[in-house]
């Protein structure tokens, strides 16, 4: 039931309730009157019987015209009763009746308006179930493309990878090349390029000359930054450079806890002197950054010696952040001259940390919502 039709019905009820109560009003007053009379006509059989017994028919005779009278105004005061009753009910059924009028013209106006905004509904609503038809062919048209700039990404990527490979293929090339070079060349030849600063002062520092074993182990360090993540990447190459300590003479060789290491990657130490290192393995020059995380760790442990390995070079401005805080860099000839103390054992387990297959946790899977 709607809330028009309640409040419709609710004012039938209303209608019918003051109607019955008119009615049983009315009954009730005919029915007092009715009871008055009925025992006006009993007193007065009563007082004729009376009467007869009397001696004084006069004295009685005027009390029961006086006593007809009173029941005359009686009965007419109840006539204007009933006339008052009757009047007001008519009344109370005019107005009634003209609310009831009133009530339904409302109504018929408020069902007018109610088709007329459904109508407009139904039209917003076939509006946007197009547009959504709409959306939902853009929609599509996005995903074929999104496809297709992934497949265009993947070829991309794949494309990248290929010239990467390539280049690093010939930089390894050349830089074992310029390696075999530098150390055929004569130590006495190289003294008057020792006073130009780069990369021919750290080719001419390294005295032993690395055998094929250790110019494969370089590759495949290299290689690791390459093929591996940067977390998985530097946890191999802290196992390496352990190694490779040890190797070269350095005792309590120890690794940070990844999490919070502070910048430090390995503690060592050597001639009763401590070493706070930090190990960088980048397919390119590394930066001040390192520099700045190995000299902000040693402000903590406080070692003697604070020292940022890579297996590549450090650029300029590492070089000069490294003098003034009092880091020492270990570049890639330092690195290879440690690793030529290597024994074939140790250059084995140094390649087998490298060879690992990296370990990768499930992707999760990815739930398009239509």
């Amino acid at each position: 039931m709607s809330p028009l039709q309640a409040i419709l019905f609710l004012v039938i009820v209303l209608f019918e309730a003051l109607s019955l109560y008119h009615s049983i009003l009315h009954k009730q007053k005919e029915e007092n009157l009715k009871k008055e009379i009925s025992r006006l006509k009993k007193e007065v059989s009563r007082l004729q019987a009376s009467v007869k017994k009397i001696p004084d028919m006069e004295q009685l005779q005027n009390e029961v015209a006086v006593f007809s009278e009173t029941l005359d105004e009686k009965m007419q005061e109840a006539d204007g009763i009933t006339e008052k009753i009757s009047q007001e009910i008519q009344q109370a059924e005019t107005e009634i009746t003209q609310k009831i009028s009133d009530f339904d013209a409302y109504l018929s106006s408020l069902k007018a308006k109610l088709k007329e905004k459904q109508n407009v509904l139904d039209m917003d609503l076939n509006y946007m179930n197009k547009r959504i038809g709409l959306y939902q062919a853009e929609r599509d048209d996005f995903k074929n493309l999104l496809l297709k700039c992934e497949q265009q990404k993947s070829e991309l990527e794949s494309a990248v990878q290929a010239s990467r490979n390539d280049i690093l293929a010939c930089y390894y090339d050349i830089q074992e090349k310029l390696e075999k070079l530098n150390a055929a060349v004569p130590e006495a030849e190289q003294t008057d390029s020792e006073k130009n600063h780069g990369s021919r002062i750290r080719k001419s520092s390294l005295k032993v000359k690395p055998d094929a074993d250790v110019l494969n182990l370089l590759k495949m360090i290299d290689g690791m930054s390459q093929r591996l993540t940067k977390k998985e990447t530097g946890i191999r190459f802290e196992k390496i450079m352990c190694i490779v300590l040890k190797a070269n003479g350095f005792r309590s060789v120890e690794t940070t806890i990844n999490s919070n290491d502070d910048g430090i990657d390995i503690f060592a130490e050597r001639n009763h002197l401590s070493f706070a290192i930090q190990c960088k393995c980048y397919l390119g020059d590394v930066d001040k950054k390192a520099i700045q995380e190995v000299a902000s760790g040693n402000l903590k442990y406080q070692k003697d010696h604070a020292v940022a390995v890579t297996n590549r070079h450090f650029n300029s401005y590492a070089r000069h952040l490294a003098q003034e805080v009092n880091v020492e860099l270990w570049e890639r000839e330092q690195l290879t001259r440690m690793l030529c103390r290597l024994s074939e054992e140790e250059i084995a387990k140094c390649a087998s940390v490298c060879a690992k297959p990296e370990f990768r946790t499930a992707k999760p899977v990815k739930i398009s919502r239509n």
